[in-house]
């Protein structure tokens, strides 16, 4: 299996999930119709958090104007502002947590 960005979905009482990370825009929130990556948290926006992810400028993070919030390594995101998003770094959305890794999305040879 090719090696490359995932996200791992962290969310209470739900199994931990795996998501590739593809180049561009991925937005995350609770809609299916509006967002590449759906959290089942209820203190999560519709639209919560837009993931950008380009080769030559890495992979960022930027909180869409949430209700709740959202939080890199425990410091509030500003919404609207940018930051780099680094491997094993925590982005808090709600109650869940997104987890940054590279490797194989099928977790061998890590």
């Amino acid at each position: 299996m090719p090696y490359g960005y995932y996200v791992e979905i962290i969310t209470p009482d739900c199994p931990v999930r795996r998501e590739p990370l593809a180049s561009g825009w991925t937005l995350v929130g609770r809609s299916p119709r509006s967002c590449g990556l759906v959290v089942d948290d209820a203190r999560v926006s519709r639209v919560h958090l837009r993931i950008g992810y380009a080769d030559d400028t890495g992979v960022t993070v930027m909180d869409m104007h949430s209700a709740n919030g959202s939080a890199l390594e425990g410091r509030d995101l500003f919404p609207g502002d940018s930051m780099h998003w680094l491997p094993d770094q925590v982005v808090s959305v709600g109650h869940t947590h997104l987890v940054l890794r590279y490797g194989s999305l099928d977790g061998q040879g890590e």
